[in-house]
Parts: structure tokens; sequence; C-alpha cells
């Protein structure tokens, strides 16, 4: 009965941990963590804006787009930074006609995360949204 607590609890644990966000340093202002080292904001413009100043940020940074796929809100895109040895996997999508959820999971060639070039990404592509203005 003892080691049935301790299994149910251990599990719980894990449930809600993965759920569990990050406070974020100055640096990445505005952008949210999940557990698992994937950036996130949500951006107040339309999803057409948004996928625009990405692609203008894609350009500024040098990566390319490797594979993209339409989603029924969004889409998801692929890109590699070659000089840096760094992949990423955006989605962007509409929350609502006038929101655009943007999250980011940059990764090294070894599996590891790298929050800052995902923050960085995000952020870069809110600055351009906010120049137009």
């Amino acid at each position: 009965m003892k080691n049935l607590i301790i299994l149910v609890f251990l599990a719980l644990v894990l449930f809600f941990s993965a759920c569990a966000k990050e406070k974020v340093t100055s640096e990445e202002a505005g952008v949210e963590f999940t557990l698992t080292n994937v950036a996130y904001k949500n951006l107040n413009f339309p999803f057409a804006e948004v996928d625009k100043a990405l692609e203008k940020a894609f350009a500024e940074f040098g990566y390319k787009v490797v594979e993209e796929n339409e989603t029924p809100d969004g889409r998801e895109l692929y890109c590699v930074a070659e000089e840096l040895d760094l992949e990423f996997e955006i989605e962007i999508f509409s929350l609502i006609p006038e929101v655009t959820k943007m999250s980011v999971k940059a990764k090294t060639a070894m599996i590891d995360r790298d929050k800052k070039a995902a923050a960085e990404l995000i952020n870069e592509t809110d600055r351009i949204l906010k120049e137009k203005l």
C-alpha cells in the first residue's frame, strides 16, 4: 500500500510539472517558456502580419526554411541556422483575428534546447511588427 501511494504521488508530480512555466530574464522579456524550454508569446497582430515579419526575421538572421506545413489555424516551420548549428521548430497560429501565438523550439544538433535563440527569434519578430506601426 505504501508503494502505491508513493507511485501515485510521483505520477501526480510528473503530470503537474509538465504544465509549469519558468520565470524569464530581462533579455527574454515578454517571452514565456514551458518546462521543456519551448518559448512562446502571444503577439497582438493578425496572423498574416506575423507570418511576414517572421519571414523578414529569417532573412535578417540568415536562417533557411527547410520545411513548412499548413495547419488548420496557421502553419509550422522548420528552419536551420547552419553557422550556429541550430534547428528551429516554429508554430504560429491565430488565437483570434487580432492575436497570433508564436512558439519556438530551438535546439542544437545534440538535442539540447537553446532558450536564448528561441526568445531572440520571437523578440525580433515582435520588433519588426512594432516598427511597422
